[in-house]
């Protein structure tokens, strides 16, 4: 999840979230993975009135560019803003 220049930094948020994710149920957390990998709320985008900001980060891994076309094609006020890490911090 962290790069290996960011874990070498000594960040004391890698310990806290290894140390959750460590203690997390296995079945648990592929649940609530699984519930995010297949709920579609595209149909729902067109309903967001509010000018919206969609941030996204250059390396990440788990948010697949044609996601965020369509989130902002759904999204009628959105503007995107690209920013260098990965889909935490690196």
């Amino acid at each position: 999840m962290f790069s290996a220049a960011f874990r070498a930094t000594k960040d004391p948020h890698v310990e806290t979230l290894r140390t959750v994710l460590l203690r997390m149920d296995l079945e648990d957390y592929a649940s609530s993975i699984a519930v995010l990998r297949d709920t579609d709320l595209s149909s729902d985008l067109a309903l967001v009135r509010a000018p919206t900001l969609i941030v996204t980060a250059k390396r990440d891994s788990l948010l697949p560019t044609t996601a965020v076309e369509a989130f902002k094609r759904g999204v009628r006020q959105s503007t995107h803003l690209e920013i260098d890490p990965g889909h935490s911090p690196s």
